[in-house]
């Protein structure tokens, strides 16, 4: 109950923040963050708004840009209800409960988790699913990015009605999102939508920004696409569609040293504030965001058939048939505390 309160609390304060700066979205924006940095105790909660309030000193910032589109346009119950569930949820009353349980269980948890699917794992093991989703809470994870590359999107919405607490990003493959799709997203007001960086995806993105979604563009990268985004021409054209985030992750076969350099020069775009959309190297950044959580961190993702991979020190597992345990009992077997390099064969992750 108390953490009920405390959650009703935040939202009551950010909703008249909202309501008193709509005249000046910078004002907003510097609000919120002197609110957060009031009630922020997680590690990560108090390292991104002081990084923030650092960057928005730059009056030149073009996240300012970012704040007034973002208000304009995206449902204010949306953009709150998902922000307190992805930063007070995920960062940090989910946050606390990851590092007790990993202090007192011996094994790692990670701070989101990433399911794969298809229309057919949809339409048969939404059940499973939502069990892993359920355990997870359990566990202190509030955040799912959840990847449907075919079949229809509507089918995600019974996550997002029976776990109104979590933060969702759904990356979708290509799939139109309709109207009653939009509708019922916007209503949740728990996920955000990422549709593929490509020319079907156009129409996605104004229908999206007609219906004051929260909304991201996605690309995987190979070397030969390296180019690209280190010159910043793939990141500009997608500031025509309004994206609030951009996200972008390496093929497992690009070379490290190019990835290095990509994430690099992402972080670079970020600090000189250059471009009104927050840019992402996923991988590296939800990695960083571990780092931050957990003493320990790791990543975890459920595969389309059923299988479950994961990495932590720099170690890649995947365990093809996981018998009917429970998402605590793949974790002792996955990501145990004395993990090393040897316990299991170089199998990469991909997020999402």
């Amino acid at each position: 109950m108390k953490e009920d309160i405390k959650r009703i609390l935040i939202t009551s304060m950010v909703e008249k923040a909202f309501r008193d700066g709509k005249s000046s979205p910078r004002r907003t924006a510097r609000n919120m963050i002197d609110l957060g940095l009031n009630f922020s105790k997680g590690r990560f909660q108090k390292w991104f708004l002081t990084y923030a309030q650092e960057m928005l000193q730059d009056q030149e910032s073009a996240y300012y840009d970012l704040v007034t589109d973002v208000i304009a346009h995206t449902d204010e119950k949306l953009l709150i209800n998902f922000g307190v569930n992805l930063v007070y949820n995920g960062c940090t009353k989910g946050a606390a409960v990851i590092r007790k349980m990993e202090k007192e269980q011996g094994f790692n948890i990670p701070w989101c988790l990433s399911m794969k699917m298809d229309g057919k794992r949809m339409e048969q093991e939404a059940d499973v699913c939502q069990e892993w989703i359920r355990q997870g809470k359990e566990l202190g994870i509030y955040v799912y990015l959840m990847a449907l590359k075919e079949g229809n999107p509507e089918g995600l919405l019974k996550f997002l009605k029976m776990n109104p607490d979590c933060a969702f990003i759904f990356f979708l493959g290509g799939q139109t999102v309709s109207e009653g799709f939009a509708k019922e997203v916007r209503e949740c007001g728990n996920a955000m939508i990422s549709v593929p960086a490509r020319p079907d995806s156009v129409d996605n993105c104004w229908f999206m920004r007609k219906n004051r979604l929260l909304y991201a563009v996605h690309a995987g990268y190979r070397e030969a696409d390296a180019g690209r985004i280190l010159d910043d021409t793939w990141l500009k054209e997608q500031l025509l569609l309004h994206p609030q985030f951009a996200f972008v992750w390496a093929d497992w076969e690009c070379e490290s040293d190019i990835r290095q350099k990509v994430y690099e020069h992402v972080v670079d775009v970020r600090m000189k504030q250059k471009y009104p959309v927050l840019y992402m190297e996923i991988r590296e950044d939800l990695q960083m965001i571990e780092n931050i959580i957990s003493d320990d961190a790791c990543a975890v993702g459920f595969e389309t058939d059923g299988s479950v991979v994961a990495y932590a020190r720099q170690t890649r597992m995947k365990v093809k048939d996981i018998g009917g345990r429970t998402l605590k009992e793949i974790l002792k077997i996955m990501v145990p505390k004395d993990i090393t390099e040897d316990v299991a064969a170089d199998i990469p992750m991909e997020i999402p």
